[in-house]
């Protein structure tokens, strides 16, 4: 699940909460092998849940929960990717063809699946 090494902090804190609807965080520490105090400062933002805890949080979620945790998951890619194109237009002269074809491509991909959902 390399997605998840890519998610930001908002979407990780994101979805942290959308665990935290429907178990306790005593529940959720232990479903993550995490402490309380952990999951407490996931929440207050200090600190940031580990890929790997991460990765376990994926695994834990229920259906409706993990079709919404993709969602959050894709828009936040996809707001990556929205930024990368902003940071290459400024800093670029934005001539290369390949660059250019390809993060559209992906872009686009992006946005169509998004839409799906």
């Amino acid at each position: 699940m390399k997605f998840i090494h890519l998610l930001s902090k908002e979407a990780r804190l994101r979805i942290i909460e959308l665990a935290l609807r429907n178990r306790s965080a005593r529940e959720l520490a232990d479903e993550l092998g995490v402490s309380p105090a952990a999951v407490s400062k996931y929440v207050n933002g200090q600190m940031h849940p580990s890929d790997e805890t991460m990765q376990r949080l994926f695994h834990i979620l229920g259906d409706d929960e993990l079709e919404e945790a993709y969602t959050i998951a894709l828009e936040d890619l996809v707001e990556g990717i929205e930024e990368l194109i902003q940071y290459y237009k400024r800093n670029t002269n934005g001539n290369s063809k390949l660059f250019n074809t390809t993060l559209k491509a992906l872009y686009d991909y992006l946005k169509e699946q998004l839409n799906h959902t």
